[in-house]
């Protein structure tokens, strides 16, 4: 019975301490729960110099980079270890990279997607009639931008989505530079996927670009061309190859058209580059110069010059009319109303009485060269014809296999204009 009762008094003292042990824990929780809640009523206030209290956080990165890199040269003197060149080269460029982002963060205006500014500047460059009266083009894509810039063109303003696309430009303080969304981009891009970067140009003088140094003594003179991709890839074969200038005469589609810029890859700002506004060939052909016109005419049955054609045997031009039945030439008078196709078939009948011969049969030295290109489809044009026979001109043919009855006009220059090439950088070294 005592040590039932013993046991008893035990279990309550127990109890008793556990219940005093919970007791005074929810009274402290319950104590720091009203010390918080007091608090959580107020709003956060801003603060007032926060310039002072926090570091840019691109400065605070360049910093860290720096100590980094300390940190590594004084480890490595230490252990008397020679640092690695290729940390050393990785640290340094990226500190440069952070400060050249400090160096543009203060040029660079955030814009929304379709902000008002974007679809204003956009809208004036697109049109072919807005393009022209606001002598403004537009650049896509890194290269064509760094091309233009190299060029001495200062652009009008830049957009972009990402910074790392305008580190390595040099652009002048007054640069407008714009950061937009990529679906802004993507928007206004005429390509399927858009580089992420572009830029507006006033657009250029291209008959002041000086011809290079070393450049060919040869002139091609471009007439009808109505699709951008053709003239595009001529005036980068006529950069490539060398030529002194290219001419443009009426027909032909617009230079600065966003095809045109993109075939070309930047050649516009490598040659001189004339646009006439009519087919008045005078001014650009001089007296004495050997004027040759490309013809997909394969057929050397009729006009026929020679009998046989060799690599090493050369013709010039007045070899090629000494042997040459001369014939005269009936153009239609200018009171005649005659249709486009009657016009058209008129003047294939009269270039078909010109001699032709094929591009590897031909003296490209004697003196300087007009090369004349026009479109397979419109073809020349009767003023021009005329030209050409007062000049002596010879057609200049591409012999072809298989039924095919004619290349891309950009692939008949290219062949043409690199025999000419050839020809001429051979007989310099000789």
């Amino acid at each position: 019975m005592l040590f039932s009762i013993r046991q008893l008094h035990l279990r309550v003292i127990c109890n008793r301490k556990i219940l005093d042990t919970f007791i005074a824990k929810s009274t402290t929780n319950l104590q720091r729960k009203c010390k918080y809640t007091r608090w959580a009523h107020r709003k956060p206030i801003a603060i007032v110099n926060k310039n002072e209290l926090f570091d840019d956080q691109n400065v605070n990165d360049t910093k860290i980079l720096q100590r980094k890199r300390q940190s590594i040269m004084v480890r490595k003197i230490k252990s008397q270890k020679k640092v690695s060149p290729n940390e050393e080269t990785l640290l340094d460029k990226d500190i440069d990279k952070m400060n050249n982002e400090n160096r543009w963060s203060n040029r660079i205006i955030k814009l929304k997607e379709n902000d008002s500014i974007t679809r204003s500047l956009m809208i004036n460059v697109k049109s072919r009639k807005k393009r022209k009266k606001n002598d403004q083009i537009l650049l896509e894509g890194y290269r064509l931008v760094k091309d233009g810039i190299e060029a001495g063109v200062k652009p009008k303003a830049i957009f972009f989505s990402r910074s790392s696309e305008i580190m390595n430009l040099n652009l002048q303080e007054d640069v407008k530079l714009f950061q937009i969304p990529y679906k802004t981009i993507q928007l206004w891009s005429n390509l399927t996927t858009s580089p992420g970067i572009i830029g507006i140009f006033p657009i250029p003088d291209t008959e002041k670009i000086e011809p290079a140094p070393n450049a060919l003594p040869l002139t091609i003179i471009c007439e009808n061309i109505r699709d951008p991709a053709n003239l595009g890839s001529i005036i980068r074969i006529a950069a490539g190859v060398g030529c002194e200038k290219l001419i443009l005469l009426k027909g032909c589609v617009d230079l600065w058209d966003m095809k045109v810029l993109r075939s070309a890859v930047g050649a516009h700002f490598r040659l001189p580059i004339y646009q006439s506004t009519s087919n008045d060939l005078s001014s650009f052909i001089s007296d004495g110069m050997n004027v040759f016109v490309t013809d997909n005419n394969a057929i050397y049955n009729t006009n026929k010059v020679f009998n046989t054609f060799n690599s090493e045997t050369k013709y010039s031009i007045s070899k090629i009319y000494e042997n040459f039945d001369l014939q005269n030439m009936e153009f239609p008078k200018s009171d005649e109303n005659l249709k486009q196709s009657e016009m058209k078939k008129i003047i294939r009948t009269l270039k078909s009485l010109f001699p032709i011969l094929p591009y590897y049969a031909i003296d490209y030295c004697t003196n300087e060269i007009a090369l004349v290109i026009s479109g397979e489809t419109e073809g020349l044009s009767l003023e021009t014809l005329k030209l050409l026979w007062e000049k002596r001109a010879v057609r200049v043919n591409v012999p072809l296999l298989n039924n095919v009855e004619s290349l891309n006009v950009g692939a008949a220059i290219a062949i043409i204009s690199f025999e000419i090439q050839r020809q001429i950088v051979f007989k310099q070294r000789e």
